[in-house]
C-alpha cells in the first residue's frame, strides 16, 4: 500500500460499498495470502487484482491460490508487468521509492512460468498499456508535488528518459509534465480437473 494507508481501509471500503449497493451475495474477510482461510478446492475462482507485485513470495502465494481453487476452477490475475525490453530491476527500484511495500514486478513470461509451476493452465491473456500522469501516480500514493519522495521518484524516472531502462517509456509533454506508460497483464488460468 502507498504512503499512510492501512490495509484495513480496503476492507472497510468494500463493506461500505456492498452495504450501499445492498449486495448480500458477497463476504469480505482479511487473510494471509500464504495461508488462505479456505479448504482445498473450496472456491470456483480466485481473483488477484493489482497486489501480486506486493507479495514477497509470489510463487508461494500463487500456489496457495491454486490450492483453494476447485479442479476446473479458475485463477485470475490483473497486475503490473515489466514490458519487453524493460529492466525489472530498474522498474522495481523506481516503484519501491514510491511505495516501499512493492516487492517485484514480473514479466509476462515469468508469470506464465510461475502459473505452470503451480499446476495452472493459462486460458486467456491480454496485455494493456496505459499512459499515466506522473503527478497523478504520485498523488495516488499519497505524495504531493514538491515532497521529498516525489522529487526522488521523479529524479529516478527522469534518469530513464534517454534509455527507457525501466520500460516505462517516460516522456515530457509540451508543458514539461512527466508521463509514462504502465503495462498491465490480465491473465486467466484453469486448474486441471
Amino acid at each position: 500500500m502507498g504512503a499512510n494507508r492501512d490495509p484495513r481501509d480496503a476492507l472497510e471500503r468494500a463493506l461500505a460499498n456492498a452495504a450501499r449497493l445492498r449486495r448480500k451475495n458477497a463476504r469480505f474477510l482479511r487473510g494471509n495470502v500464504y495461508a488462505l482461510p479456505f479448504a482445498n478446492g473450496a472456491l470456483d475462482a480466485v481473483v488477484c487484482g493489482y497486489c501480486f507485485h506486493h507479495f514477497q513470495e509470489q510463487d508461494r502465494a500463487l500456489a496457495e491460490m491454486a490450492r483453494v481453487t476447485r479442479p476446473g476452477g479458475r485463477v485470475g490475475l490483473a497486475d503490473l508487468i515489466v514490458p519487453r525490453g524493460g529492466s525489472g530491476n530498474r522498474a522495481d527500484a523506481i516503484e519501491r521509492l514510491r511505495d516501499p511495500s512493492h516487492a517485484c514486478t514480473l514479466s509476462a513470461i515469468q508469470l506464465r512460468t510461475m502459473f505452470a509451476a503451480a499446476g495452472l493452465r493459462v486460458v486467456a491473456e491480454e496485455d494493456c498499456e496505459s499512459v499515466r500522469s506522473f503527478e497523478e501516480w504520485m498523488r495516488v500514493a499519497g505524495f504531493e508535488e514538491g515532497s521529498e519522495t516525489y522529487r526522488a521518484v521523479e529524479a529516478e524516472m527522469t534518469k530513464t528518459l534517454a534509455d527507457d531502462a525501466a520500460g516505462f517509456h517516460p516522456r515530457r509533454t509540451e508543458s514539461g509534465a512527466l508521463q509514462f506508460t504502465q503495462t498491465t497483464i490480465f491473465l486467466v488460468a484453469e486448474k486441471p480437473r
